[in-house]
């Protein structure tokens, strides 16, 4: 339908700028901008810092930190999902057999006591 049509590209658009604004902001404004919004912009940090890096090549390895992370946290999060559903389906169907098995014993155990009454039944006839 088009309501799920539209749910579907807000979500699309919402998860997109959540998880990569920052990428955009280290790669195109942090390195070229000093000042951005009336707000003094803090230097790029990268991994090693040295006198002879540049302040882009800085952000460079600032924006590869970034990306390794929020792919390697994507990662581990679905990995981890996918294990615990696993999980969760197994118990759920290791419940259902048990439940199943309780109410095959129920009747079984209803049936020899109607079985025990009817014999009781004839004896008295």
């Amino acid at each position: 339908s088009t309501f799920t049509a539209a749910l579907v590209y807000k979500m699309f658009i919402f998860q997109f700028i959540n998880c990569y604004f920052s990428l955009f902001y280290i790669a195109y404004v942090k390195p070229f901008f000093p000042r951005f919004l009336f707000v003094e912009n803090d230097t790029c940090r990268g991994l090693l810092p040295s006198a002879s890096t540049t302040e882009e090549e800085r952000c460079y390895d600032e924006l590869q930190t970034q990306l390794m992370m929020i792919f390697l946290t994507n990662l581990i999060i679905g990995n981890i999902q996918e294990r615990l559903e696993s999980y969760i389906a197994g118990f759920s169907e290791w419940v259902s057999e048990v439940q199943e098995s309780w109410k095959y014993e129920r009747r079984k155990r209803q049936h020899k006591r109607d079985a025990v009454r009817a014999g009781k039944t004839r004896a008295e006839a």
